[in-house]
């Protein structure tokens, strides 16, 4: 490769999104891949190839944790200086210098905060638009959605990123093609894609959906090895719990099912945090055996760099005091954004380290340099283990084997859950579950209860809801894994795709000619005019 900075491992499947946003009609592509797969790398193929066959600005949407990694994954693996939109005022100065867009700008390609998203845009022209985690969009009644759609009718191409694409149900995935497509009307899209799913499924996700699996790629960056550890609190502080828990909903002027099932998730967690949030003067329970258990585990390895995955704040501190012997690190979302990657900086070369992490360490993230993770609170979604453990199980995974520890707690909310789900989670996600159980019936005797029935039940709904929205991604047709072989891996250089942009080049010629790629190619083209037709009559 001649790539200045060569730190792009060459992989055809990450050139098919652009491929395909040059073959279809829509100017679209939504790239849905696993966690993992590297969906920042495909789109900054696009951004670079676009920004310079139009000499237009390109603008990145992104949560405000994952601005600093795009702006770093543009310069190391593009060598791209992009600029970053923080602020108000650092979005009015890039209007600014959009509107007055000569092609002598050496920076081109902009990264900027969703937070700004209800910002208004006038007269602008941009490129290519790239919105990163595009689900946190999806409900189209929020100021959100509203700005995403015209930020998106200033781009000429539109790309999305998600390896969730339905959380809840369909019309996720309705909210965020609409935010692809804006010419058309939410419920016009919400009409094809409702049509299409149950009908010809092919004609919606072939020319606008990319979905790679690590599985079906062949890609095992790493065996997992877990381990399930048994966590029994004693009756006494069970029923202090749901003593404490039912006056306070009681004293509520309605009851808030969120605020029950929080409280129960906190006691789970740490009795530390369960009081904080009582606001008691003591701890309700003197001995937890749950920080005693993760100490004597600490102490008999070693490891360095280790992951721990705590669901709230107030755990986090807890540990931050009580574990000795190790040097702490702490990225929560009272971690200011200037300070996150130096944190991480230091954690990787600081020997003996433990980062502790909140939710805010689950998503864009590259930690492949640990090997250990520990989920010191668990959850019953595993996709929100799944997005934990894809911190380190991705591309650049040097360790032939990560370890994945769950700390689960019988009786806990999470627990009774998975119980539950057990079984039709395993058939529908193949994830960190996907070798062993989570749960031993056995287990599951003679051991207090830190919830109540409503609660359980209510969270089940959650967890139905879930299995059948994962059902609904699995289901998405996969028509793109046999062009792979076809694919000139040489184009995968960012030098080389910015050159043949810079020739006027708008077709796909990294794919090589034959009876099978041309038959892919000409499918993309077909299917996509019979989308636009179909999205034409229900405008």
């Amino acid at each position: 490769m001649n790539s200045k900075n060569d730190t792009i491992q060459p992989a055809a499947y990450q050139l098919i999104p652009l491929s395909k946003i040059l073959n279809n009609k829509l100017k679209a592509v939504f790239i849905a891949d696993d966690v993992g797969l590297g969906k920042t790398i495909s789109a900054s193929y696009i951004l670079q190839f676009f920004s310079s066959l139009h000499n237009k600005p390109a603008l990145v949407i992104c949560p405000p944790n994952l601005l600093n990694k795009w702006i770093f994954e543009l310069k190391s693996k593009f060598n791209i200086k992009s600029l970053p939109i923080r602020s108000q005022e650092d979005l009015e100065t890039a209007k600014k210098e959009w509107r007055d867009f000569n092609s002598e700008n050496k920076s081109r390609i902009y990264v900027m905060s969703n937070s700004l998203l209800q910002s208004k845009l006038q007269d602008i022209k941009l490129s290519v638009i790239v919105f990163d985690e595009i689900h946190n969009y999806r409900n189209q009644k929020t100021k959100l959605y509203k700005g995403a759609i015209t930020f998106s009718l200033n781009a000429r191409y539109r790309i999305g990123l998600s390896a969730t694409p339905i959380n809840n149900s369909l019309q996720d995935l309705s909210s965020e093609l609409s935010i692809l497509l804006p010419e058309y009307e939410w419920c016009v899209i919400d009409s094809v894609v409702t049509d299409l799913w149950h009908r010809k499924p092919q004609e919606l996700s072939l020319p606008l959906v990319t979905r790679f699996k690590k599985k079906e790629l062949g890609f095992h960056f790493a065996k997992r090895k877990l381990t399930n550890l048994m966590i029994t609190y004693p009756p006494s502080y069970s029923e202090k719990v749901r003593q404490l828990i039912t006056l306070r909903m009681q004293s509520a002027k309605k009851e808030r099912f969120f605020e029950a099932v929080t409280y129960f998730r906190l006691a789970a967690s740490s009795p530390f945090a369960f009081s904080k949030s009582f606001h008691l003067t003591t701890n309700i329970l003197d001995n937890d055996p749950k920080i005693d258990s993760l100490t004597q585990n600490l102490n008999s390895m070693k490891f360095s760099n280790i992951l721990i995955f705590c669901a709230f704040q107030e755990t986090v501190n807890y540990l931050y005091e009580k574990l000795e012997n190790w040097n702490i690190f702490c990225l929560t979302g009272k971690t200011p954004m200037i300070e996150r990657e130096g944190i991480i900086q230091d954690f990787k070369d600081t020997p003996n380290s433990i980062l502790l992490l909140t939710a805010i360490g689950s998503e864009g993230l590259d930690l492949q340099f640990c090997s250990k993770i520990i989920n010191y609170d668990l959850h019953w979604n595993p996709m929100v283990l799944e997005q934990r453990a894809g911190r380190i199980d991705r591309k650049g995974q040097l360790n032939e084997e990560i370890e994945i520890i769950n700390f689960q707690v019988l009786g806990s909310i999470d627990e009774r859950v998975l119980s539950v789900l057990q079984k039709k989670l395993n058939l529908t996600f193949k994830s960190v579950f996907s070798t062993d159980p989570l749960i031993s019936k056995a287990q599951q005797r003679n051991h207090c209860v830190l919830s109540d029935n409503n609660s359980t039940e209510k969270e089940l709904v959650n967890g139905k809801r879930f299995i059948k929205s994962m059902s609904l991604i699995n289901s998405i047709p996969e028509g793109d894994y046999k062009v792979l072989p076809f694919i000139n891996l040489k184009f995968c250089t960012p030098n080389v795709l910015t050159e043949i942009a810079n020739q006027g080049i708008s077709e796909p010629i990294w794919i090589k000619d034959n009876k099978i790629s041309n038959q892919w190619t000409n499918t993309i083209a077909s299917e996509s005019t019979k989308l636009k037709e179909l999205l034409e009559y229900y405008k």
